[in-house]
């Protein structure tokens, strides 16, 4: 988990922060237990009841804001570096693996390409208020 920026903020920020270059496995196995004792500890510290499912929609769409403004260059980003990738190049790929700001942000990628597709981004979107229009 990257701790970095430890202060006071969102808390759907703080959590896609520490959890953007997890293992996806982790995002697709333990992300509502955590976020379920993310809400108890919450509660149990002082702090008000959060729910769950809000907390989850909330950690989407900051997940959703942060691929689309920022993630969507590490193709580009990759292909500069590295002339001959292939589509099964991985972050464990030699040229990869020891560069973190190269490795990194793939990751990243990986976990917000995963999480659109699974977690629905278009229908978490789509539940906005405003019905995902500006």
């Amino acid at each position: 988990m990257d701790w970095g920026c430890v202060s006071q903020m969102n808390i759907a920020i703080a959590i896609w922060g520490a959890m953007s270059g997890a293992e996806t496995d982790m995002w697709d196995r333990h992300l509502d237990e955590l976020l379920a004792l993310v809400c108890t500890e919450v509660q149990l510290s002082g702090g008000p009841k959060l729910d769950a499912e809000t907390l989850a929609a909330q950690v989407m769409l900051y997940a959703a804001l942060m691929g689309a403004t920022w993630l969507l260059d590490v193709p580009a980003m990759l292909r500069a570096r590295i002339s001959d990738l292939g589509p099964t190049t991985s972050r464990t790929d030699p040229r990869i693996k020891d560069d973190e700001g190269v490795r990194a942000p793939l990751q990243m990628f990986v976990n917000f390409l995963n999480l659109w597709e699974s977690r629905d981004f278009g229908n978490v979107l789509a539940e906005l208020p405003c019905g995902g229009r500006p």
